[in-house]
């Protein structure tokens, strides 16, 4: 078995690793063993002492090393591969009707954060030329994100910290472009000022507190 890492990590197993991190007591430690080798923690308590200690070493990373965000092209998830949006513009074009929703902002990025994933990426079929991209099917964003929750959080992690900068850039350069949508649909200059910047309060303040930060002290 190779050295175990951060490249290691599930976005599954980082989105339960979370809900532990305030935890730092031997419970906490079996869990994290359990989570990590997808063992039970029954499994994991009838371990020898030993083995256990092993384990804990193994996985010291967890505590001693930041996650590290890796932008990658293709990312591969449950058999399947995806290709990485990084253009904006391009998410937004084709009808497609996809879009990063407040509403996975406002609760919990850590574990939204296949579903918000699922709408950076393009599912691919092999070919003898390489990949090529499949028509996104607006119906299935729910299986894309089921696939992406095997993906390594270091892609994922990556990935979706590299649009939400991008993110940030066009919706503090197209405040003047939303208020022109929102006064042409006979909205007072006012009340159009009023939820642009509503909205880029909420976004910003939502990705920056919950995701930009490195999610290690």
């Amino acid at each position: 078995m190779s050295k175990m890492d951060w490249h290691s990590v599930s976005v599954y197993q980082f989105q339960q690793l979370e809900q532990l991190k305030t935890d730092d007591n031997f419970e906490a430690i079996v869990k994290v063993v359990a989570i990590l080798y997808n063992l039970t923690e029954k499994q994991v308590d009838a371990m020898p002492m030993n083995e256990f200690n092993k384990k804990c070493k193994e996985i010291e990373f967890i505590y001693k090393e930041q996650l590290p965000s890796k932008t990658c092209k293709y990312i591969k998830a449950n058999g399947n591969v995806y290709r990485f949006i990084p253009d904006i513009r391009e998410i937004r074009v084709g009808g497609t009707g996809r879009y990063i929703t407040t509403k996975y902002f406002q609760r919990d990025v850590v574990q939204n954060l296949h579903r918000i994933a699922a709408s950076m990426v393009m599912p691919q079929k092999k070919s003898w030329f390489g990949y090529r991209d499949l028509k996104y099917q607006d119906q299935d964003h729910d299986i894309y994100a089921e696939d992406l929750l095997s993906a390594s959080i270091v892609e994922v992690y990556g990935m979706v910290v590299f649009f939400c900068k991008v993110y940030l850039n066009w919706m503090d350069n197209s405040k003047d472009y939303l208020e022109s949508l929102l006064k042409a649909a006979k909205m007072s200059q006012s009340e159009s000022e009023k939820v642009v910047n509503d909205l880029w309060t909420l976004m910003a303040g939502s990705i920056k507190q919950q995701l930009l930060p490195n999610t290690k002290e």
